[in-house]
């Protein structure tokens, strides 16, 4: 399945210290993609059956539920569960986002880690094991470890829909 369903696996799996095997057929496969598996070829994982190599990961714990991923609040989270977001993503997330940056519903997080505090985000993540601060076009979104035993937290605040425009709309050429 995809990081929902390795993360329910992964917490029985966890309990009873025993492995399990990362078979990316789900929706999204950020796990699956972050242990270099072939998202796009379900059935080569099976080859971990014979010829695998047993990796410890970290799992992380939010919300009463635990996550191989990340967990993510307000505004991401909410675009990202819209039925409408896996089949069109770019469509989805453009119809969503003035309501949810600028509207009443409008998300208002506020964080604590460590000696630092931000108040107002939009949007909250929190990923076991932190994602580089620089991306790496061919991997974006990729994280290097899965066993440092860190949580990644990013947080995001935009000010005004012309500015969340800009950063939707990425760099002009």
């Amino acid at each position: 399945g995809g990081d929902g369903t390795q993360a329910l696996v992964a917490e029985v799996a966890a309990r009873h210290d025993l492995p399990f095997l990362v078979i990316p057929a789900g929706t999204r496969n950020h796990f699956a993609l972050d242990l270099r598996l072939d998202r796009d070829d379900p059935a080569k994982a099976l080859d971990a059956l014979t010829d695998g190599v047993e990796l410890r990961v970290d799992l992380g714990f939010a919300a009463g539920r635990v996550f191989v991923n990340n967990a993510s609040f307000g505004t991401y989270a909410a675009v990202v569960g819209d039925p409408a977001y896996r089949e069109e993503k770019r469509r989805t997330t453009l119809r969503m986002l003035p309501g949810l940056l600028s509207g009443p519903s409008a998300p208002r997080l506020r964080m604590r880690a460590g000696g630092t505090r931000a108040d107002g985000l939009q949007a909250l993540l929190v990923s076991n094991n932190p994602y580089p601060r620089a991306v790496d076009a061919s991997r974006p979104g990729r994280r290097d470890r899965l066993d440092s035993g860190r949580l990644g937290v990013l947080g995001v605040r935009v000010e005004s829909a012309v500015r969340a425009a800009g950063t939707v709309r990425g760099p002009r050429a």
